[in-house]
Parts: C-alpha cells; structure tokens; sequence
C-alpha cells in the first residue's frame, strides 16, 4: 500500500524508493479475508493515524508507519503510550544519538533501566502496549568526549558501573556527562585521566530515588 505521496505520474528514469513490511498471520479463523490486515494497518498507523493514543515528551516525532520513529533532543527521546491490545510490541526507533554514549530505555513510571545496542545512528526498543500505559525514555545514558577511548557501562543493583579503557600510547583526558533525560544519571559530570593501554573503573551511583530493579514481563 503506497503512501498518497507516492500516487502520481512517474518518468521514465525516475527513482522510487519505499521501505517495505512483510505481513502475515496464520490463524484459520482469519483465512480467505482482509479484515484482520486493514484492522493491523489502522493499528499501526500504516497510511494513516495509529489506533493506540500517544504523546511525545521529549524529542521530536519523524513519522508512525509501523515502527514509530522520533529523533533526539539533548541525546534521547520520550513517549507517553496509552493501553493498547496492539498483536505484537510497538517498535520506537530513536535517531541522532551518538556513538560514543551508553545507550538504553529508562521507564518513567516504574523506574527500570534496559541498556540497548547503537546501530547506524539508531537505538531501538519496543513497548507492550497491552500490558499498561507507559511512558519511556529513550536514548543516552551517558556520553564521552574522547573517539579513542573504549567505554562500557553496566548496571550494579540501582547503580552503574564505568569502565574506560585506553587502548593508544598517549594518555587520553576524557570527560564523561550523564544524558538530561535519563535522570540517574543527568548530573553526573567527571574528567577521567586514562594512562596508556590502562583501564580506569568507577562505580557511579544514581541519584536517589531514580532506579528500581523491576522484573522484566
């Protein structure tokens, strides 16, 4: 199904590009008719406003066409999703964040923190929308100045632990900031020295109140 942007004459030479979504179901019931396909495009706001109600928080809405696709403001991007019986979790696709941070999703509400892998520019999630509302950060946990440095960060209990390496044979002066929408960490501002081919580690404790360990569902 082709967006109305896309109905109209074409020349010969011209480009068309479309991103394309393969759909299919494999109940009986639903065999032999295109009911259950117009209700997951409506769902998913393929073509047209999605069924689920939402609000964005932080960062800026670039499109819903199935993946529900937003891009960064001050290194994340936040969504208020309202109950819905979606068939399948709501992808939320966060762009313009940087590879040099630790990346992950932080839930508003109930305070869990889920690290998330970078991918060309991109960090992504989804959202169970049957379940509950939810409002959810994501994006950056926390950025470094230096390219040369190797980060990693990993949760401890409520806190986070940082360990820098320096992989070259020059030391490297690397500042560290937490991400303002990921609030553990927003204030958290330090300047690591790291000797060469040496690794620097610290504890980095969340400010309080900000981190439950909530089960995964």
């Amino acid at each position: 199904m082709l967006q109305k942007r896309y109905l109209k004459n074409y020349r010969a030479g011209e480009t068309l590009r479309v991103r394309m979504l393969r759909v299919s179901r494999a109940y009986e019931a639903q065999q032999g008719g295109s009911a259950w396909l117009e209700q997951f495009l409506r769902d998913y706001g393929i073509a047209c406003a999605p069924a689920y109600a939402y609000s964005v928080l932080q960062g800026t809405l670039d499109r819903i066409s199935y993946v529900m696709d937003l891009t960064q403001r001050d290194g994340g991007a936040a969504v208020a999703l309202g109950t819905y019986d979606l068939p399948e979790p709501l992808p939320v696709r966060v762009s313009g964040v940087r590879k040099n941070a630790a990346l992950g999703e932080y839930d508003l509400d109930t305070l869990r923190v889920r690290p998330l892998p970078f991918l060309e520019g991109t960090v992504t999630t989804s959202v169970e929308t049957q379940l509950r509302a939810t409002r959810l950060y994501v994006g950056e946990w926390l950025s470094w100045s230096s390219d040369a440095a190797r980060v990693s960060l990993v949760t401890d209990g409520t806190d986070f632990l940082l360990e820098a390496h320096n992989p070259t044979a020059q030391e490297i002066v690397c500042a560290f900031a937490g991400a303002p929408g990921f609030a553990p960490l927003k204030d958290f501002r330090k300047e690591l020295r790291i000797a060469p081919y040496s690794s620097v580690k610290e504890k980095l404790v969340s400010a309080p109140g900000t981190v439950k360990l909530e089960p995964m569902r």
